[in-house]
């Protein structure tokens, strides 16, 4: 019996964008301080069938702020910036929470990209 695989929409990738947005903003509050090493971590995403334009209508109506990133014979990578502010722990909280979220929506891969400054 073959899966279902639901493709992914533009409003699929608002809903989650969203959702990691608000989970950034709950582990950035969960983070007591902000010590550890300075350092630009940041949740970097890709999708499956949707172009620039697209994705870069979710990122505003989600109000997540991204860079695009292209590179030949690779997938457009989106490196999101932290909701919150955070220059360290704070930041890699936000970063791996997102990543978490936007990872488990079908037709989107993320991982965090770990950069001590």
């Amino acid at each position: 019996m073959e899966e279902h695989v639901e493709k992914l929409t533009v409003a699929r990738l608002i809903e989650a964008l969203t959702a990691a947005r608000a989970a950034a903003l709950e582990a950035a509050q969960r983070t007591e301080g902000d010590g550890g090493t300075c350092n630009f971590d940041r949740c970097v995403f890709t999708v499956d069938g949707l172009g620039t334009v697209d994705v870069r209508s979710a990122l505003a109506a989600a109000t997540v702020v991204a860079d695009r990133e292209t590179r030949p014979k690779h997938k457009t990578r989106w490196h999101l910036q932290p909701p919150a502010w955070g220059q360290a722990d704070r930041r890699t909280a936000q970063a791996e929470a997102m990543a978490k979220v936007l990872d488990a929506v079908e037709g989107v891969s993320a991982y965090v990209h770990y950069q001590i400054d």
